[in-house]
């Protein structure tokens, strides 16, 4: 694994995890469908570079991938704004791959910060 600092972004669906990692300036390293599976996402995520922050929709589910990622990977994951994902679903260009790049591309450094959810454990 190189030490190289990436950001990831995750697109959840019920059977799998679009996943993109970007660089620091944003350009993109990695895309591909993952299995919702948190050790098929971060050894996808730890292939091009130290994962500095990743961010997911929140949404059924996403929590819990979200929190084994933290607790399993030792990643650091963002849950993003239901209202901001919910805005980005009604465009009739969308796609999962620009979903995923939308959620990872508002932790690098040189945007504006996004929402961050926190969540309670073992709460339903």
């Amino acid at each position: 694994m190189c030490s190289l600092p990436v950001f990831v972004g995750m697109d959840y669906h019920d059977s799998f995890v679009r996943v993109v990692v970007q660089d620091t300036d944003g350009s993109e390293m990695g895309n591909a469908d993952r299995t919702n599976h948190w050790k098929a996402i971060a050894d996808f995520g730890d292939r091009f570079g130290r994962p500095v922050r990743a961010a997911i929709e929140s949404c059924c589910g996403a929590a819990d991938l979200a929190e084994e990622l933290v607790s399993c990977a030792g990643w650091s994951v963002a849950l993003a704004h239901p209202g901001y994902v919910q805005r980005m679903k009604q465009n009739p260009d969308k796609t999962d791959c620009q979903d995923a790049l939308c959620r990872g591309c508002g932790w690098r450094p040189a945007t504006s910060a996004s929402y961050v959810m926190w969540f309670a454990t073992g709460c339903s």
